[in-house]
């Protein structure tokens, strides 16, 4: 069994693709039917950085602030939204001066966002098809992102696949977010919670997954070993390797510094394709 993994020991000795730094601890392959799938959303699943850069932008505008182009924002996406908006304040050129501060710029964001949520939002090409498929054999697959739970819930709903997941956690489902482990580590307890019947009934845990509908208590344990988590960028990592889950990169998500490509990972996708073929088997 892979035991837990030092979160802050992510780079590749080696130098290059992180994929390439010795043999993963990894007993079986995606295709596993066995391994719970733990899907980021954004980047990973659906390209929602337009929307996203618009939200930004529309806040920004309503509090004053200069403009940010679609690059700018990106550095800050994908670590929850306080820390979007107060990296873009500062970036922007003038710091939130205290939380409160912040508060009112997520206020303002989540407002203009949630307005804009699927103006260019698509899933990736070919990845519903994977997804649905996946969910017609009966894969336990969940989605943990650090996007807020509603804005996480419509998204899927309105591509059509929130019936491909039977546990859906946003950034505040818990509260702690991605790097932290827990989310994941929650997420794979509740899947593993659902039984044969649930599954052939189409039945999730997504109306229980808060994080606090279930008692942690009641919930069964898995090694985490068992799942994989599938993301575009560091905090997706350091969430599976302090938890000790063996880690999927991709190659298309928003990893503007190229960060996934110097940190170990158990596998490494450069296309949607490529990672379909994996994880059908």
């Amino acid at each position: 069994m892979c035991g837990p993994r030092d979160p802050g020991d992510l780079r590749d000795p080696g130098g290059g693709d992180g994929a390439a730094s010795g043999a993963p601890c990894v007993p079986n392959g995606l295709a596993d039917p066995d391994r719970v799938l733990i899907w980021d959303l954004d980047g990973t699943i659906a390209d929602t950085r337009i929307d996203i850069a618009t939200g930004v932008v529309e806040m920004l505008r309503e509090l004053g602030r200069s403009t940010l182009d679609l690059a700018q924002v990106i550095r800050h996406v994908g670590r929850g939204v306080n820390v979007l908006v107060a990296g873009c304040l500062a970036e922007a050129g003038r710091p939130a001066r205290d939380a409160s501060e912040i508060e009112h710029g997520v206020d303002v964001f989540r407002a203009h966002y949630w307005r804009h949520l699927m103006d260019t939002t698509v899933a990736y090409p070919g990845m519903p098809e994977i997804l649905r498929e996946l969910a017609e054999r009966g894969r336990l697959m969940a989605i943990v992102s650090n996007k807020p739970k509603d804005a996480t819930f419509e998204i899927l709903r309105r591509m059509g696949l929130l019936d491909s997941f039977v546990v859906v956690l946003g950034g505040d489902s818990l509260p702690v977010r991605k790097p932290d482990p827990a989310p994941l580590l929650h997420a794979l307890r509740l899947c593993t919670a659902v039984t044969p019947d649930d599954r052939r009934g189409g039945n999730s845990l997504r109306g229980r997954a808060s994080g606090h509908a279930v008692a942690a208590g009641s919930l069964p344990d898995i090694a985490p070993d068992r799942a994989a988590m599938i993301g575009d960028s560091l905090p997706d990592v350091q969430a599976a390797r302090a938890a000790g889950m063996p880690v999927c990169g991709v190659a298309w998500g928003f990893d503007p510094d190229g960060e996934m490509r110097r940190v170990k990972l158990d596998w490494w996708f450069e296309s949607v394709e490529e990672l379909g073929r994996a994880v059908r088997g």
